[in-house]
């Protein structure tokens, strides 16, 4: 969800998404699928993050 107001400064949508998408590629490695998108709303009754991962088998050391 972008502010309106910001919306046109730098740094642009496309730089921001290539550089949580590299952030996520270092920390997990190169071979997963990341789909970033931009959103009208956010609701705390769904999940900012989709994923496929099962949990129970991924070790979190940090967060990017």
């Amino acid at each position: 969800m972008v502010d309106e107001k910001l919306r046109n400064t730098a740094p642009s949508l496309d730089k921001i998404f290539f550089v949580i998408e590299q952030g996520l590629r270092e920390k997990i490695g190169p071979d997963i699928e990341i789909s970033t998108r931009e959103v009208k709303k956010i609701s705390k009754q769904e999940p900012r993050v989709v994923t496929k991962i099962n949990r129970d088998k991924f070790k979190v050391t940090g967060y990017v």
